[in-house]
């Protein structure tokens, strides 16, 4: 019998205890090693099932700051458009002129620190204006930096959840597994010899290694 790697998924570690657990019990001498293999089952399920949760809070924080992102896209080429037509007609030229001088089209090329500085001084410059209309935009610049912030940070905050819960967790619960899993070998190998049956049917509780499918988010 192999150890289950650290790579092994829950749901893969699932399915050698329910292979094991089920052959345990077709044997009358060997019932009573399932109660331990059952126990495992029981906290596999409940980490797998807080694992999706992590996994449902992550995919949920990416699409809120790639979302946060979009519209945060979407403002600031629609206010350079405006912004541009203001220099074109040369109104207060040097302030937009600062912070609007390229075209709407280089936002969507923007990495989030170029993008994030731009938004942040254009919301300034924008605050600064005696035009009540572009005052306005600074306040929906300010808003729409603060969400796309706190998008990231929620964002930030589900995949070190994650992370804990796999080190604190899912990791030691494969360790548990491990352990459980030699000591139902040791105890089948002692009634094997007992009862004179061969090594094949000890290891015949035991899916076989190539059974075993890795982990496709090993580190999540």
């Amino acid at each position: 019998m192999r150890d289950l790697a650290p790579a092994i998924a829950l749901l893969t570690v699932a399915e050698d205890l329910v292979y094991t657990e089920a052959r345990l019990f077709a044997w009358t001498d060997t019932k009573p090693l399932a109660v331990s293999i059952t126990n495992l089952l029981t906290q596999v399920d409940a980490a797998q099932a807080a694992h999706v949760g992590h996994l449902r809070s992550i995919a949920r924080a990416d699409a809120s700051a790639a979302g946060a992102r979009a519209e945060v896209e979407l403002f600031c080429g629609d206010l350079q458009k405006k912004l541009l037509a203001l220099v074109a007609q040369d109104r207060q030229a040097p302030l937009f002129r600062t912070y609007f001088a390229e075209a709407a089209s280089t936002i969507q090329t923007m990495d989030e620190a170029s993008l994030r500085t731009w938004l942040d001084g254009a919301a300034t410059a924008l605050a600064a204006s005696a035009d009540k209309d572009l005052k306005a935009q600074g306040v929906i610049a300010k808003n729409l930096l603060a969400k796309w912030n706190e998008a990231e940070r929620a964002q930030a905050a589900a995949g070190t959840a994650n992370s804990q819960h796999d080190a604190s967790a899912r990791q030691p619960l494969r360790e548990a597994v491990n352990a459980g899993r030699r000591d139902v070998h040791a105890d089948l190998t002692k009634l094997g010899t007992k009862h004179k049956r061969s090594k094949r049917w000890v290891e015949s509780f035991f899916r076989s290694a190539r059974a075993s499918k890795p982990d496709p988010n090993p580190a999540a």
